[in-house]
């Protein structure tokens, strides 16, 4: 029997197409949120733009949506590796609806640098990410300095 793992997917693997890409057995299990910590585009990639972090606050108010998937185990080397060096795996703890459960992340390894050009991909917007309409509006309305 193969072992499975779940993923809190907060970034471009909120889209399931991209994600199966890249974790071809990955099964929407819901979306959720995690508390303590926020989306950020503070992480300079390779190409000079942004990239998202799982950012801890240390305010437990705040909360990062996005979406639990679960995953072959033995799929996880080469997400990691699409990934990057930039970035570690960590567990967190996600509510859903009805439920709470751990999975693993990944945050971004400092240093971080402001950076705003990442969210041009739209992935907030799109119809087929699983978080709910009422966050990703929060993060699109006019003035979000995410945006460009």
């Amino acid at each position: 029997m193969t072992t499975r793992l779940r993923y809190f997917a907060y970034g471009s693997n909120l889209l399931p197409q991209r994600l199966r890409e890249r974790a071809p057995s990955a099964r929407l299990v819901g979306s959720g949120h995690v508390d303590g910590r926020t989306l950020r585009f503070h992480k300079l990639g390779g190409d000079g733009s942004g990239k998202c972090d799982c950012h801890a606050t240390g305010d437990p108010n705040d909360r990062l949506w996005g979406a639990v998937y679960e995953m072959d185990a033995h799929e996880k080397p080469d997400l990691d590796a699409v990934e990057g060096p930039g970035y570690t795996a960590i567990e967190v703890e996600v509510s859903l609806s009805s439920s709470r459960l751990t999975a693993y992340t990944y945050v971004a390894i400092p240093p971080v640098f402001p950076d705003h050009r990442s969210i041009t991909h739209g992935i907030i917007t799109r119809a087929e990410n699983p978080l709910n309409a009422r966050y990703r509006k929060r993060l699109y309305r006019p003035g979000n300095p995410f945006l460009i």
